[in-house]
């Protein structure tokens, strides 16, 4: 059952991380320089493979 938690709570986040950089979008500043939330990205994908991990966990520990 904590695998199915834990692979909801991060698929959750995955999905959190991937609005978040929507939303907030990027821009440009006076000097040309682009400002975004990068670091958004390759945790969202953390997160979506962490979620993965788990739900196969939980298939394969599942009560029968």
């Amino acid at each position: 059952m904590r695998f199915l938690l834990l692979a909801s709570v991060c698929a959750l986040l995955s999905l959190i991380c991937v609005l978040l950089f929507a939303y907030m979008g990027g821009s440009v500043d006076a000097q040309g320089v682009l400002h975004e939330p990068f670091a958004l990205i390759p945790l969202a994908w953390m997160l979506f493979v962490a979620a993965v991990y788990f739900a196969f966990r939980y298939w394969k520990t599942r009560p029968r």
